[in-house]
């Protein structure tokens, strides 16, 4: 009898062991994916308040705006779900909300669009109009953007990158001009008017620099009749040149 109670409480024993690791192993996995999680979320936190950090540069709509700080304070209020004691997150919610709050409060005007100084400035915009673009789609996923939304913003964006693109178009446009490379400068403002056919934007951005291009055909052609007729007039001259000689060794053989 004392040896199957003392076997008992070996069986007993080995199974509190095994439950205790179990135990221990969940809870350090748990302390993983909580890590895992904070981790990620601080990702999106960091990204997004980078993104922010370029309102200055890159005419947001105060509606993108809002999406961004709202994707900010999903990221934080996860945080703050598996740390409630974090004081700084929470401090960082209640601002967040104040700014969402003031931004939905203004009234919503259209951005306007300064083209990049350089080509280094282009560059960096285009890559963070294009992370935008996936982040939208992203939240669209997650059911915190409306397909309405996403749409509006979605073509925002895009005319952006376009307007970006063409801007660079005629800066390389006008330094052709400056150095009179014509035969170039005709290619690039051919190749800027179909594409602003093919785009078919009724923005009026696009409109302008659709006129800004036609002006810059017009020169061209202008060019290339002056450059014409200089030719023309090159030829003669050379040509007078030979009769003048001609005249003057003809009159030699006479003598």
């Amino acid at each position: 009898m004392a040896l199957t109670i003392i076997l008992m409480c070996i069986a007993f024993a080995v199974l509190l062991i095994i439950a205790y690791m179990i135990y221990n192993d969940y809870q350090i996995q748990q302390e993983i994916d909580k890590k895992l999680l904070v981790s990620k979320q601080k990702e999106i936190i960091n990204e997004t308040d980078d993104i922010l950090l370029n309102v200055t540069q890159i005419p947001f709509s105060s509606q993108l705006v809002t999406i961004l700080q709202k994707r900010v304070l999903y990221a934080l209020e996860q945080v703050l779900a598996v740390n409630q004691n974090a004081m700084a997150v929470k401090q960082r919610v209640t601002d967040i909300k104040e700014q969402i709050k003031a931004n939905i409060s203004t009234p919503s005007a259209e951005p306007s669009f300064a083209p990049p100084k350089d080509t280094d400035m282009a560059l960096r915009m285009l890559k963070v109009l294009r992370r935008i673009r996936k982040i939208l789609r992203i939240e669209f996923n997650r059911g915190r953007v409306s397909q309405q939304e996403l749409v509006r913003e979605d073509k925002r964006l895009a005319n952006m990158i376009f307007k970006i693109q063409f801007s660079n178009l005629v800066r390389t446009i006008d330094e052709a001009e400056m150095t009179k490379q014509y035969g170039t400068m005709e290619e690039l403002v051919n190749s800027g008017l179909r594409s602003l056919r093919e785009l078919g934007s009724d923005d009026p951005w696009f409109e302008n620099l659709e006129e800004q291009l036609r002006e810059k055909k017009d020169f061209l052609a202008q060019q290339i009749n002056m450059r014409h007729k200089k030719e023309i007039e090159e030829e003669k001259a050379k040509e007078k040149e030979g009769d003048d000689i001609d005249q003057i060794f003809g009159l030699k053989k006479k003598w």
